[in-house]
């Protein structure tokens, strides 16, 4: 069985299922690709919802990314709650994660960067 569901940021396909003694269980990808603001954080928080209320499992139990950046209050956020729900992160070789979405892949139990990751140069105020 083959489900799409696609909201901004995210995208959820159906892989093969697990096959239980008592059940089939559906296995979704979850991605967060583009600029990471205020709305980034509430998908993501309807999307882990919706996965926890459907039984469903996360494929390598990992968050792919794929962003530029952006809010990094937010994702340092969503790296917090990656890390409470025990998932890894991934950045596939073909993708980037720059700026504050490296303050998600931080957030994973296993990180996974085959990708482009940015880093800003940080410093000292005043060269202290």
């Amino acid at each position: 069985m083959h489900h799409a569901i696609t909201l901004l940021i995210f995208v959820f396909f159906t892989s093969p299922t697990l096959a239980t003694p008592s059940k089939i269980i559906d296995v979704v990808s979850l991605k967060l690709a583009g600029e990471i603001n205020q709305s980034t954080l509430k998908e993501f928080s309807e999307a882990l919802q919706a996965i926890e209320k459907s039984n469903s499992r996360i494929l390598l139990n990992a968050v792919q990314l794929d962003s530029p950046g952006g809010d990094p209050v937010v994702a340092q956020t969503i790296g917090r709650i990656i890390r409470a729900k025990r998932l890894n992160t991934f950045v596939a070789k073909d993708k980037l994660c720059a700026s504050a979405c490296v303050k998600i892949l931080l957030g994973g139990v296993q990180r996974y960067a085959f990708g482009k990751i940015g880093i800003h140069q940080s410093g000292y105020i005043n060269d202290v």
